[in-house]
C-alpha cells in the first residue's frame, strides 16, 4: 500500500526567521539535500535528551532552545510560543472543496522526540530536532478511499489540508501563494514560512500553494496523476552577513559566491581599495555574523574595484579588480592556507599580455582553470576579450593568460566579457552590448587562442548581461527585457546543450515572474546549480507596501525538462528589507543554499543573506 505524505518540512523552523540572530543559528545541516536534513534532524533529536517530548499534566510539551520556542500539544490544539508571540493552530479537516472530511479530537501520543495525532487514514505528526519542530501529515489512503495514483476529482479539485489559526499574529499570503508572513499588532513581521515545493514518489513536481480563507490556512496540492508520497518543503533565511568596519557606499554585496561551507562577498568601494570578505560556516551552523577573513591586494589602491567580481572553487578564490592600474585591470587569486582562512593578500596576480583593459569585469573558476573578462572600454575598437588561465603544475603564481577567447563577429562596444561562466571543458562569455552569449568548448589539446564554438541569442532580446552554467545547461539574464509591455521587468533564459553538441541556438525556455512589474530588473544576476535556477530582481517590490527593496526568484526544472514559464517556485526577500536595498544585485547557489547580495542594505553599508531548505 502506498502512502501520501504532505509535509510542511521545517514549518516551525521557518517560524524563527524573524526572531533574533540566536534563533537562527541552528541550521548546521542546511548544506545537505532537503530529504536528508529532515531524516538527520529527526535522528539527532531522538538521540539528544533536550529534544524529547515531556508530559506536563495533560499537556505534552516540546522545547526547542535552539529556536527559542515551546510547543504545547493538547487533544484540541497545538500552541507555539516564543518570547514575543503565541500562535495556535488546529487541523480542521482534509479532502477537496465540497467534500471536506472533518477530523475529530484525539489525545496526542509521544515517543522520544515525536508527537502523533492518529486519525485513521490520516496521521498528523511533529518531530523535534536541531532543524526545529517539523510538522507533517501522513495519509495512508487517497481521500476517495483509493490507494496509489489519485483518482476521484483528480485534475479538477486540489487536495486540501485546512488548519484554523488563532493567536496574536495576523497571517498574510505572498502574491505567489508560496509563502506566509505573520505580523504583530504594529504590522511588523514576526514569523514566516514559505517557498512551498511539492513532488511525488516518482519525482514529478506538483503545484502546491497556500490560501487564507475565513481565518483558515489552506494547504493545497494539485495531485492529478500523482503517486504517493507527496512532500512540500520551504526555504528559510539562515543568516545575514555583514563586514566589520564596513563603509557607507562601499558596495558590499556587489558580488557573491558560495562553495560548500564558504561564502565570498565582494566590496568594490569607489574610494577605498576593494576587498573580498570570507564567511565560513560555524560548527553550530550559519548565523548572523561578520567575516572570518578579509582578502585584499598587496598593491591595492583606492577605486581599484577589487571585489567587483568574485568566484570560488574549493579552496581557491579569484576576484576581479577592473579599475586597477589605470583601468587596465587585474584578477587576484587567493589560496586557502593550511591553517585556514585568515586576513591575507593574494597568492597570485593574473594580468593580460596585451593592452586589453578592464580585466576583472567578470571572473569564474572551475578546478584549476580561471576565466577573466575584459570589456575593454578604452581600446579602439573597444571589443572585449576573455582570458583563460590554467594553474601551473607548481601552483598559482603571477602570470599572463594561457589562452585568449574572442568572438568571430566582434564589433565596437560589444562589451564581450561583461559576464563569464565556466564548467568542465566549457566557457561561456556574454557580450552585453551585442546581446549574445558565446560558448567555447576546450580543444582536445587544451585551451588555446580561439573564437567561439557557438553563440546563444534571444530573438528580439539580449542574452549577455548575466551568465551561469551547470553541466549541459546555461542560464542567462536580461534585466532590461520587456515582458507584456512592461519595460525592464526582466527575464532569464535557459539554453540546454543539444544531443549533437553546442551550436548556434535560441533559448530552450524563458523564465519570467508572474508577479513582476516594469523596472524590477529580473535577470540582473543568475546562478544555476543542478536543476535550480536563481535570478535576482534588485528593484522588485516586496511586502504589502510594495517597497522596491529587491527579491530573488528560484525556478526548479520540471521532470520533463525546462519549459517557458512565469510560474516561479520561490520568491525570497530579506527579513529586514528596506527600500533601495538592491537585494538580488548578485546571487550564487550551492546545493540547497542560496546567497544573495544587497549592496544598498543596512543604510547603504551593504549585506549578503543566506537561505536554505
Amino acid at each position: 500500500m502506498r502512502k501520501i505524505v504532505v509535509s510542511v518540512a521545517s514549518f516551525f523552523l521557518a517560524l524563527s526567521v524573524y526572531a533574533t540572530s540566536s534563533d537562527r543559528s541552528n541550521n548546521s545541516l542546511a548544506s545537505l539535500p532537503a530529504a536528508a536534513q529532515s531524516t538527520i534532524s529527526a535522528a539527532l533529536g531522538r538521540d539528544l535528551p533536550n529534544y524529547r517530548v515531556r508530559a506536563r499534566g495533560a499537556v505534552l510539551e516540546a522545547k526547542n532552545a535552539q529556536h527559542k520556542l515551546t510547543a504545547d500539544f493538547t487533544s484540541t490544539s497545538i500552541e507555539v510560543s516564543t518570547s514575543n508571540t503565541t500562535w495556535k493552530l488546529v487541523l480542521r479537516g482534509y479532502g477537496r472543496a465540497g467534500d471536506m472530511r472533518p477530523v475529530d479530537h484525539r489525545t496526542p501520543q509521544a515517543r522520544g522526540n515525536r508527537v502523533e495525532y492518529r486519525r485513521g487514514a490520516l496521521t498528523e505528526w511533529y518531530v523535534n530536532g536541531p532543524l526545529g519542530l517539523e510538522q507533517g501529515f501522513t495519509l495512508s489512503k487517497h481521500p476517495s478511499g483509493a490507494d496509489g495514483t489519485c483518482g476521484l476529482h483528480a485534475g479538477t479539485k486540489p487536495l486540501i489540508l485546512a488548519l484554523s489559526l488563532s493567536g496574536d499574529l495576523t497571517p498574510a499570503v505572498d502574491q505567489n501563494g508560496l509563502g506566509l508572513t505573520l505580523t504583530g499588532d504594529k504590522g511588523q513581521p514576526e514569523l514566516r514560512y514559505g517557498g512551498l515545493s511539492a513532488s511525488d514518489a516518482s519525482g514529478k513536481q506538483l503545484r502546491a500553494w497556500m490560501e487564507i480563507q475565513d481565518g483558515d490556512l489552506l494547504l493545497k496540492v494539485d495531485d492529478a496523476g500523482a503517486r504517493y508520497p507527496i512532500v512540500v518543503d520551504p526555504f528559510v533565511q539562515l543568516a545575514k552577513l555583514t563586514p566589520s568596519g564596513g563603509v557607507r557606499l562601499g558596495f558590499f554585496g556587489v558580488s557573491v559566491a558560495i562553495s560548500g561551507s564558504t561564502v565570498a562577498v565582494g566590496m568594490a568601494s569607489t574610494s577605498l581599495p576593494g576587498a573580498v570578505y570570507l564567511f565560513v560556516k560555524p560548527a553550530t551552523g550559519w548565523t548572523d555574523m561578520t567575516q572570518t577573513a578579509k582578502l585584499h591586494a598587496s598593491d591595492g589602491a583606492g577605486n581599484d574595484y577589487l571585489g567587483y567580481s568574485v568566484a570560488i572553487s574549493g579552496n581557491t578564490i579569484v576576484a576581479g579588480a577592473p579599475n586597477a592600474y589605470g583601468y587596465v585591470g587585474a584578477a587576484y587569486v587567493f589560496v586557502k592556507p593550511a591553517s585556514g582562512w585568515t586576513d591575507m593578500t593574494e597568492t597570485a596576480k593574473l594580468t593580460p599580455s596585451d593592452s586589453y583593459s578592464a580585466l576583472g569585469s567578470s571572473v569564474a573558476i572551475n578546478g584549476n582553470t580561471i576565466v577573466v573578462g575584459a570589456t575593454d572600454p578604452s581600446n579602439s575598437p573597444p571589443v572585449g576579450a576573455v582570458y583563460v588561465f590554467v594553474k601551473p603544475l607548481t601552483g598559482w603564481t603571477n602570470m599572463s593568460q594561457t589562452a585568449k577567447l574572442t568572438s568571430s563577429d566582434g564589433r565596437a562596444y560589444d562589451q564581450f566579457g561583461y559576464s563569464v561562466a565556466i564548467g568542465p571543458n566549457t566557457v561561456v562569455a556574454g557580450a552585453n552590448g551585442r546581446g549574445k552569449a558565446y560558448v567555447f568548448v576546450e580543444p582536445s589539446g587544451g585551451w588555446a587562442d580561439m573564437t567561439q564554438t557557438a553563440w546563444l541569442a534571444v530573438p528580439g532580446g539580449s542574452a549577455g548581461f548575466a551568465i551561469s552554467i551547470a553541466g549541459d545547461t546555461v542560464a542567462t539574464g536580461n534585466p532590461y527585457a520587456t515582458i507584456n509591455s512592461k519595460y525592464a521587468q526582466g527575464a532569464a533564459y535557459i539554453f540546454v546543450k543539444p544531443a549533437n553538441g553546442w551550436g548556434n541556438m535560441s533559448p530552450t525556455a524563458t523564465l519570467t515572474a508572474s508577479d513582476r512589474a516594469a523596472g524590477d530588473w529580473l535577470g540582473y544576476a543568475v546562478a544555476i546549480s543542478g536543476g535550480r535556477v536563481v535570478t535576482g530582481a534588485p528593484f522588485a517590490a516586496v511586502g504589502s507596501n510594495a517597497t522596491r527593496q529587491g527579491a530573488a526568484y528560484t525556478f526548479v526544472r520540471p521532470p520533463t525538462g525546462w519549459k517557458t514559464t512565469s510560474h516561479f517556485d520561490e520568491k525570497v526577500a530579506a527579513s529586514d528589507g528596506a527600500k533601495d536595498d538592491e537585494f538580488g544585485w548578485s546571487v550564487s547557489t550551492s546545493g540547497n543554499v542560496l546567497v544573495v547580495g544587497a549592496p544598498g542594505a543596512s543604510s547603504q553599508h551593504g549585506a549578503a543573506y543566506l537561505f536554505g531548505q
